[in-house]
Parts: structure tokens; C-alpha cells; sequence
């Protein structure tokens, strides 16, 4: 929300005053004509292909951003199933881990160890999975990144120098995870009852995010955002020329500056998308 906020600060306030200009200036011009000059019959001939145009190029772009919202909808559903399958994976471990007193209200040291470091396990396998998917995150993986964890506690010598060689840091920690819970469900350390369950969720973590990497994968390419950039700015462009004839200077001008506003939005939007 916050890039395109900042996308929304820097584009509207120079494209809207260029196009509202350029309508000021041209419907100056139009109405400042002599009276023995008359365009308007020409202005009518604009005017009906630029209604012919504003249909096809308004249903192009929601075509576009209704492909776009779907496209977020599905990796924020991915993101919210990673999200549910690591607090999953966080219960079922305090419920099997091995409990050190009789009433169940302490587990045994070796437990206890086991927990704290699948939660850390879990926080890093998080950590790496958005900085391999989102530019915010990215420098994380970079060796200043893992160096900057390392320094922090997150993780250790022995975890920096495997990580540091491994382009896939994420599944790394994965896999990590899945050999601690497979060790501690065969040494006792966690009940044996839940080695499937467990296991299963495991699985359904990897497949979420998996998820999430396909679809963002699929975004609509870059070349199709220029297009409807192009078609936007040619629509925009006509707009005084085509109203005119029909609405007048003033009502062109403020016709002009909304229009304009919606298509910058839009256009942001679906550059997100294609980006």
C-alpha cells in the first residue's frame, strides 16, 4: 500500500496539472477563435471516435485491473494459509512436546530446547521466504544481510556458512525444520501419535508458498501496462478536443481532470501488478 502511495504522490500531481493545463490551453484556443472560423463539425468527427475509443480502452483497463485484484487476492490467500500452516506447526509442537512434570505444566529440557528452536526455525523460514519473493525484503539474502543476522543472534556460525552458499535460503530452513520434528518424533521429544499430522502440515507449508511463487510468477507482463499507459495517454490527449464540442471549456477542463485522475490510478495500480 505504502509504494503505491508513493507512486499515487509522485504521478497524479504532475500528470493532472500537465493534462489540465493542456486543456486550459487548448479550449482557449477553440473558443478564442474568430467567429468566421468553425470547427465544429470537424470536433463532432472527433468526438465520435473518441467515444468509440473511451468504451474499448475503458474495458481494456478493467479487464486488466480486475485480473490484477485477482492476482492479489490469491497471494494474499497464499500468505494467510503460510501463515496459518507455521502457527499450526507451532501448536501441535507445544501440544507433543514431552512434558517434564506429571501435571503437564513444564516440558523436559531437551523438549524445551527443541521448541525454541523450530520457533526460531520458523521465524527465519518466514523471513527468507518474503525476502526471496518482495524487493523490501531482498537484501536479507545478500551476504551483508546474513551477515547482519548473523551478528544479531539470529542465526548461528554453522547456519550463516550453509546459508551464505545456497541460493534457496527459504527451503533450506525448511527442510531444517522437518529433520528437527522427524528427530524429535523419533527420540521422544515429541509424541509419535502426531508424526503425520505433523508432517502433513510440513507439507502444506511448502505447498502455500509455493503458491505464492507461481502466481507472482504469472503477473501480467510489462509490456501489456505500457500499452494501456499508451492508450490511456492518447485517450486523455483527446479528451479536450472531442468535449468541446459538447460540454464547453469549463465542464472540458474538469471532465479532463477526472478522467485523468482515474487513469493515473489504474494505470498505478495494474503497473504494481505488472512489476
Amino acid at each position: 500500500r505504502s509504494l503505491r502511495q508513493l507512486q499515487l504522490h509522485l504521478l497524479l500531481p504532475r500528470e493532472v496539472l500537465l493534462t489540465t493545463l493542456f486543456a486550459t490551453l487548448l479550449s482557449v484556443v477553440i473558443f478564442a477563435k474568430p467567429p468566421s472560423v468553425d470547427v465544429t463539425q470537424q470536433l463532432r468527427g472527433v468526438q465520435r471516435v473518441w467515444v468509440l475509443c473511451s468504451g474499448l480502452i475503458s474495458f481494456a483497463l478493467s479487464f486488466f485491473l480486475s485480473k490484477a485484484y485477482n492476482l492479489w487476492r490469491s497471494v494474499y490467500l497464499s500468505s494467510r494459509s503460510v501463515q496459518n500452516r507455521l502457527n499450526d506447526i507451532g501448536l501441535l509442537c507445544a501440544s507433543a512436546a514431552a512434558r517434564g512434570q506429571d501435571d503437564g505444566t513444564g516440558f523436559t529440557p531437551e523438549a524445551d530446547a527443541m521448541l525454541r528452536y523450530v520457533a526460531r526455525m520458523c521465524r527465519l523460514y518466514s523471513v527468507f521466504l518474503y525476502a526471496s519473493l518482495t524487493r523490501r525484503l531482498a537484501p536479507l539474502l545478500s551476504p551483508k544481510g546474513l551477515q547482519s543476522l548473523r551478528r544479531s543472534d539470529e542465526i548461528t556460525k554453522e547456519e550463516y556458512q550453509v546459508l551464505i552458499n545456497n541460493s534457496r535460503q527459504d527451503l533450506t530452513i525448511l527442510l531444517w525444520i522437518s529433520l528437527t520434528l522427524r528427530a524429535a518424533l523419533k527420540d521422544g521429544r515429541l509424541d509419535c501419535t502426531y508424526d503425520r499430522t505433523i508432517q502433513t502440515k510440513v507439507l502444506e507449508l511448502r505447498t502455500s508458498s509455493a503458491e505464492i511463487r507461481d502466481e507472482l510468477s504469472g503477473r501480467i507482463p510489462l509490456a501489456y501496462t505500457h500499452l494501456m499507459q499508451l492508450l490511456c495517454d492518447l485517450l486523455v490527449l483527446f479528451t479536450p478536443l472531442a468535449l468541446s464540442a459538447s460540454v464547453g471549456g469549463v465542464a472540458c477542463v474538469f471532465s479532463l481532470l477526472i478522467l485523468a485522475t482515474v487513469a493515473a490510478d489504474g494505470i498505478t495500480r495494474l503497473d504494481d501488478c505488472g512489476n
